[in-house]
């Protein structure tokens, strides 16, 4: 029998059966894979820190026809400040989430795992601001993942849309979305597009409850329930960062 190994984080963990887990794991390639831990809810000599998520692991695991067994995963780094405040804690919980809804079985350019591993160095600082980095997360995850917003544009009918003007946007059509075409159920002020597109640049900028929401809508469009975990998070995060 053939055991695989690379680094991982766990995106999510479920109680099956009376002792095991089953696991969804980012690999360091991006491979999403879903995975049983046979005894992982007892076994810490083989599965140290309980498989939880906000920690990176070295695993080993084996497949089959019945699918991938975990063998051993060894704990190799924590966040210790994650624990700390319950907002940076909330929002690297949620945009774990959001990572779950959208990796793919297919390996692409470690992409998304270096994003997550970003995150958490970000939001274990004592003086992290979650909400912003939540926004800035989201948005780039669907960005790599082929859903970037269009927020220069219509995402219609390619109308440009100057920098300083307020444009509306909608979540079915990925970003700004012009009068002509219908415009969209958000709002964005010239000022809140340039403090978004400054958090992008990674030049900081005044971020909201507003820009929070624009990107669970968004996140919306690629799946609702995603969406709907970062939205029952809102109240830890929006506050961290008021």
């Amino acid at each position: 029998m053939s055991v695989f190994r690379a680094r991982a984080l766990v995106l999510r963990r479920a109680a099956f059966r009376e002792h095991d887990l089953k696991v969804t794991l980012l690999l360091e390639n991006d491979v999403c894979l879903e995975a049983l831990a046979p005894s992982g809810q007892r076994s810490q000599r083989r599965f140290t820190a309980g498989l939880s998520p906000l920690c990176l692991y070295d695993l080993g695991w084996s497949e089959s026809r019945a699918g991938a067994r975990l063998e051993d995963a060894q704990c190799l780094q924590g966040w210790p400040g994650l624990s700390k405040r319950l907002g940076p804690q909330s929002a690297a919980l949620a945009c774990t989430g959001v990572i779950a809804a959208v990796a793919g079985p297919a390996p692409s350019q470690r992409v998304l795992f270096a994003l997550l591993l970003e995150l958490y160095e970000t939001l274990s600082a004592p003086d992290a601001d979650a909400l912003a980095a939540t926004v800035r997360f989201v948005f780039e995850a669907l960005d790599v993942t082929g859903h970037g917003a269009v927020l220069d544009r219509c995402a219609r009918c390619d109308r440009p849309a100057p920098a300083g003007v307020t444009v509306t946007l909608a979540a079915d059509a990925g970003g700004v979305v012009c009068r002509s075409c219908g415009g969209g159920g958000f709002r964005m002020t010239a000022s809140q597009r340039a403090a978004l597109d400054a958090l992008l640049r990674g030049a900081g900028g005044a971020i909201g409850p507003a820009h929070y929401d624009l990107a669970a809508a968004l996140l919306g469009g690629v799946n609702a329930a995603a969406a709907e975990a970062l939205a029952r998070s809102r109240p830890l995060i929006v506050s961290d960062g008021a």
